[in-house]
């Protein structure tokens, strides 16, 4: 039989989502033992951006894990030419590699800000053998408030995974992977977001199809 696994390190993207990663941080706090937030100085469109997470993020008291804030650094061959999902991609491997090579016998739930799993999900993870192999996390995606639901009676969006840190692969997030049993957890996409803040993500993030004047 495998050996209990004991150790189980959050590891996500932040851009602007102060009160959502507080959130995150506190619902999981007594099943991981650490959260690494990373945040880079360039937007997924390559533009400069100020550390608006670094220089304002204080995680809650009812937050037990310690939190570490990563800067993330331009990538030396970065050129003109290069696409955003190039970015968005760079930056999440680079992040998880960096957290891989401190935690080496860790767990690693791998997500963005947004896609927070079920306490029982994290419970499920916090009793895997520690050999066991990589796992998406299932979670419903809600729009909005977390008012809306794409479809509340599945679980759909699968791209948070879990995974030993010695295991990961390049890729692993868009890899289809066995699912964790337990009650999914929700992906909050847009959560709150005002038009400003739609129209000021689609600037950054890699969807550039988004990035349009009309919306």
């Amino acid at each position: 039989m495998g050996e209990s696994l004991t150790e189980v390190i959050d590891v996500c993207l932040v851009r602007e989502e102060i009160k959502l990663a507080r959130f995150r941080a506190a619902f999981m706090s007594g099943l991981v033992a650490a959260t690494y937030f990373g945040e880079a100085r360039f937007a997924h469109s390559g533009a400069p951006k100020p550390l608006h997470f670094s220089d304002s993020f204080e995680p809650s008291p009812n937050t037990a894990q310690p939190v570490h804030i990563v800067e993330i650094p331009m990538p030396k061959e970065w050129q003109e030419g290069k696409s955003r999902w190039y970015l968005e991609q760079y930056s999440r491997e680079w992040l998880v590699r960096h957290v891989a090579k401190a935690n080496p016998e860790s767990h690693l739930l791998i997500c963005d800000v947004d896609e927070i799993p079920s306490r029982l999900q994290l419970e499920e993870i916090c009793g895997m053998p520690r050999n066991s192999a990589a796992r998406s996390v299932p979670m419903k995606t809600s729009y909005l408030y977390g008012n809306w639901f794409t479809d509340s009676k599945r679980a759909t969006w699968t791209k948070a995974k879990v995974v030993r840190a010695q295991d990961y692969v390049p890729g692993l997030r868009l890899k289809p992977l066995p699912k964790l049993r337990s009650e999914p957890g929700t992906h909050f996409s847009y959560l709150g977001f005002d038009h400003d803040a739609v129209s000021k993500k689609f600037q950054q993030f890699a969807h550039e199809e988004f990035d349009r004047a009309v919306l």
